[in-house]
């Protein structure tokens, strides 16, 4: 297969991702088309890791073709059953264009994070484990209660707030700590209701990296 990797020939995206109960395949659900020819693809392929699967391609996408003013794009939509074997897949999309040439970018690949249950022990939550809370000069604190007096980032408009907080030191501080049962702040934690003690605690957030509640005041 000659293959071309490009940033300009391929449009998609992966919508959805289910389990099919009946057996041991996921069903992948998205669209694709040839942004450079502003055309339909020919065919569709997915690759989970090294394994190729042939999309069935040309279902209706015409939330697509509106967004993107294409009626052309219609039938731009595509569903595949494949197998996620490992606890991280890597999943890409080529394209075979309507010039027989095969496309993919490299920049536009999704992991899938297929585990379903993480070791559970004994220790703290809180729930800044999983959530934020913003105040209006922009700062990001523990949480409401006696949290708020804890500032964990003052306003910079120089970092990434997701990637150099949430996702980074800051909040895996807080993670590691309560999975640890020690308390993260221990001056602002004995008077903060929000705190959990005894319960079930694993690193959940940690590894999916994901958000449960964004909450932000206003002060007038």
């Amino acid at each position: 297969m000659n293959i071309h990797y490009t940033e300009n020939n391929l449009k998609f995206s992966i919508d959805s991702i289910k389990k099919d109960p009946k057996n041991n395949y996921f069903i992948l659900g998205g669209w694709a088309f040839d942004s450079e020819y502003n055309d339909l693809a020919q065919e569709v392929y997915i690759r989970v890791d090294h394994k190729f699967y042939k999309a069935s391609y040309g279902c209706e996408r015409q939330d697509v073709a509106v967004y993107y003013n294409k009626p052309e794009y219609k039938n731009c939509g595509f569903f595949a059953y494949v197998i996620l074997k490992n606890a991280i897949n890597k999943i890409s999309i080529y394209i075979k264009s309507k010039n027989n040439e095969i496309y993919n970018n490299k920049k536009q690949s999704i992991t899938y994070d297929n585990r379903t249950s993480f070791p559970v022990k004994i220790g703290m939550n809180c729930i800044s484990n999983n959530s934020i809370y913003l105040r209006s000069n922009g700062d990001l604190v523990c949480w409401c209660d006696f949290g708020v007096g804890k500032v964990l980032q003052h306003f910079n408009n120089e970092i990434d707030y997701a990637k150099d907080v949430y996702l980074g030191e800051v909040y895996n501080y807080i993670r590691k700590k309560l999975y640890d049962n020690t308390m993260p702040f221990p001056e602002f934690c004995k008077q903060c209701l929000m705190l959990q003690v005894n319960t079930n605690i694993s690193l959940y957030y940690y590894d999916k990296k994901i958000i449960n509640t964004f909450n932000k005041t206003l002060i007038f």
